[in-house]
């Protein structure tokens, strides 16, 4: 017994030796913090080993250890937030630290420490107070505590304070759509009522013979003052034209207010679109250009029907200029 308490002393020893000398050397490690990564490491090492992580065929425990060692101080770092200093030399300096003389033996001897022994022994060798470390080194098997005895009220009253917190952006919803459905509702029955009190207004009016064109909701079209320049300036146009005064000039202007009539519907020209597309046809006509004022009297035509005043003028003028022979 005391002979494998020794061997396993001395193998903890010899590792711990290479591993501060590493652990300073390579990663700027305090005597204590090399300490606590030593320990985890052999802790690591027991679970390895008791798990089947190893055979003795392979390699030797100070090379498995070394594996450890650095992949343990890693975690530290990353833990404490500190950065793995460049140029680290890793495990070079472990891998050849002992020989596989005893692995055997020594595997034995750690599958039976059991995790704390193996702790206990690391810190022990370190010279670390074992009392006031065990505590800071946490263990890599987590024992879980032994399940509690179910509580019904807890468990039931959980799913039900979830299903309340959930009613209630429901319920907000709810409410706000009633709440626009009632507005919604008082709006169109307020529409409603003057609609009726509007169409009743005209009813009296007719009733009673008054003029229904005095209500401010008729639009007086003649008494737009650009409706009317507009009127006046096209029957300039055509009393020019039909005199055969200034006809280029004229068919100049009469081709702009053609294209900006077709082109924008909200054009104050595009109510006169018929009235223009006939005075440039006439235009045409007088600058003996037959061809162009059929093109024009016959888009007239689409969009203004028979029966109405430039509807009619345009026909009549297209039946007289397939009368007249184009100039070649």
């Amino acid at each position: 017994m005391e002979k494998d308490d020794n061997l396993l002393n001395y193998f903890a020893r010899e590792q711990w030796e290479n591993v501060q000398s590493h652990l300073s050397s390579n990663y700027s490690l305090t005597p204590s913090e090399c300490s606590e990564v030593f320990a985890r490491a052999m802790v690591a090492l027991y679970d390895r080993i008791r798990w089947g992580g190893m055979r003795q065929q392979e390699l030797s425990l100070s090379s498995m250890l070394a594996d450890i060692v650095d992949n343990k101080v890693h975690e530290f770092l990353k833990r404490m937030r500190r950065d793995v200093p460049a140029g680290s030399n890793e495990n070079a300096a472990l891998s050849n630290a002992s020989s596989n003389e005893h692995n055997a033996e020594i595997i034995e001897l750690i599958r039976n420490s059991g995790s704390d022994g193996m702790k206990s022994l690391a810190l022990r060798v370190t010279g670390i107070d074992v009392g006031s470390q065990v505590a800071a080194v946490e263990p890599n098997v987590i024992l879980l505590p032994p399940p509690l005895p179910p509580q019904a009220s807890e468990h039931m009253a959980q799913p039900v304070a979830k299903k309340r917190r959930r009613l209630v952006p429901i319920l907000v919803a709810v409410s706000a759509v009633v709440l626009l459905s009632v507005v919604a509702i008082a709006f169109f029955a307020m529409l409603k009522r003057d609609i009726q009190k509007y169409q009743q207004d005209i009813e009296e009016k007719i009733a009673s013979g008054d003029e229904i064109c005095d209500s401010p909701y008729i639009y007086d079209w003649e008494s737009d003052s650009i409706n009317v320049a507009i009127s006046n300036e096209l029957d300039s146009l055509l009393a020019e034209v039909e005199a055969g005064k200034n006809v280029k000039t004229n068919i100049a202007k009469l081709d702009a207010l053609w294209e900006e009539s077709n082109a924008n519907r909200n054009s104050n020209y595009a109510y006169f679109t018929p009235e223009i597309g006939y005075v440039l046809a006439c235009a045409y006509k007088q600058d003996n250009n037959i061809k162009e004022a059929k093109i024009t009297a016959r888009k007239v035509m689409s969009i203004e029907p028979a029966g109405t005043e430039w509807g009619d003028k345009v026909r009549k003028l297209l039946e007289e200029l397939k009368k007249i022979k184009e100039p070649q």
